[in-house]
């Protein structure tokens, strides 16, 4: 039987919460807050493509390569049409100059 938070969606509602409070901090130029909230929506949600998707550009504005190419990739395996990770690893592979990649 599943959790009564499952049941009830308040899981979900609560990674929203923490993906909402990550944008913000994002707007605001602080990518460590928005990374963080990030990590708490991804513990709550670990299924969510987006989530990684959004954790991934906030890593790659703050110039976080590796981090941002692993959770792009991570999100394309979770939801292989997710667009903000194929956006994402194409500006990664423009700025290593593998231009038939980007």
């Amino acid at each position: 039987m599943p959790a009564l938070n499952q049941r009830l969606g308040l899981t979900r509602y609560e990674a929203d919460e923490y993906y909402k409070r990550a944008l913000v901090a994002f707007r605001k130029g602080d990518f460590d807050d928005a990374v963080m909230a990030m990590n708490s929506a991804i513990e709550l949600l670990p299924t969510k493509a987006e989530y990684y998707a959004a954790r991934g550009f906030f890593q790659h504005e703050d110039a976080s390569l590796p981090e941002a190419e692993a959770d792009f990739q991570k999100a394309i395996a979770l939801y292989p049409y997710e667009m903000l990770a194929h956006y994402g690893l194409g500006m990664i592979a423009y700025k290593k100059e593998e231009y038939e990649t980007a």
